[in-house]
């Protein structure tokens, strides 16, 4: 009964803000009277606005600019909207299945939406699975569309129905998702290729396991424990690294290092090497390391 009792009462604030905005006279439009349920949850799933000032909220409809950018997915309807400025929040419904948010994102293309352009990347090393661009893309999109922005996600899921929840914006200047600022010169690039953990790995202090520190080092490194021998885990950085250009110079199954080659934008020729050891107490605690080297000529 909770989570009905809290939606029902996000309907009573929604419906008496508009009341009170209302009243007061300081919006352009007529606000609803009442708010649907699943407008209401819907907004609420999606976060705020941002910015400052009544938002204007929308029953059935989005505003008029917006409405040839925020088609109804196909077999689904336009729940509702709010916004405020140049920000749109958009709850729509589409036929619940198990690509609900890709069918959407095809409805979007077809529309004339494309996708954003690969983000420049400045730093490398590991990083945590959950902010790898398949685990985003899990849950939501990101797609440009002239000078707008738009991230769809999904909402509530139910037997016959999935809420979908769109924001659009205006992007800001350079460095915008839509604008992504330029690289910077080599010299100031990171030489480590950016490298997501595997799911399974939980996070370590540096004092969580009993494997000696390397100190000196000039590589960079992480610390975890996975259900996962280290032939897997090099395994899982080696299918990362062959999609961006790197060769396996290392033989599996006999060893707990591993390195690739691949020549640098200027040709010369540079090497990665990631080292994994084990915790002789805890075979599931594994130190990580990774090094690259170049040559000076090419």
């Amino acid at each position: 009964m909770r989570p009905f009792a809290t939606a029902l009462n996000t309907v009573v604030l929604v419906a008496s803000l508009a009341g009170l905005a209302h009243a007061q006279g300081r919006e352009p439009l007529a606000q609803p009277t009442a708010v649907p349920l699943e407008l209401a949850v819907g907004l609420a799933a999606a976060g705020g606005l941002g910015g400052t000032g009544d938002p204007q909220i929308l029953v059935g409809s989005v505003p008029e600019w917006a409405a040839r950018r925020i088609p109804a997915p196909a077999g689904g309807t336009i729940v509702g909207s709010a916004f405020l400025g140049s920000i749109v929040v958009a709850v729509l419904t589409a036929p619940t299945s198990d690509s609900s948010l890709r069918f959407y994102e095809r409805e979007l293309l077809r529309a004339g939406w494309r996708s954003p352009p690969v983000p420049p990347v400045y730093g490398g090393g590991f990083r945590p699975a959950a902010t790898s661009p398949a685990a985003r893309a899990q849950r939501s999109i990101s797609l440009c569309s002239d000078a707008h922005y738009a991230i769809v996600s999904l909402g509530r899921q139910q037997a016959a129905t999935t809420t979908l929840l769109v924001r659009l914006m205006t992007p800001p200047g350079a460095g915008g998702s839509c604008q992504p600022s330029q690289m910077p010169p080599e010299s100031y690039r990171s030489p480590f290729p950016t490298l997501y953990n595997p799911p399974a790995a939980e996070l370590l202090g540096t004092g969580s396991c009993s494997i000696a520190n390397r100190s000196g080092s000039s590589g960079t490194g992480a610390r975890y424990r996975a259900p996962m021998s280290p032939e897997a885990i090099l395994d899982h950085y080696g299918r990362q690294l062959q999609d961006s250009g790197w060769k396996s110079s290392g033989l599996a199954g006999v060893t707990v290092n591993r390195t690739w080659a691949r020549p640098d934008s200027a040709g010369r020729p540079q090497s990665l090497t990631i080292s994994i050891t084990s915790s002789p107490a805890d075979s599931t605690c594994f130190d990580l390391q990774m090094n690259v080297e170049r040559s000076g000529r090419p």
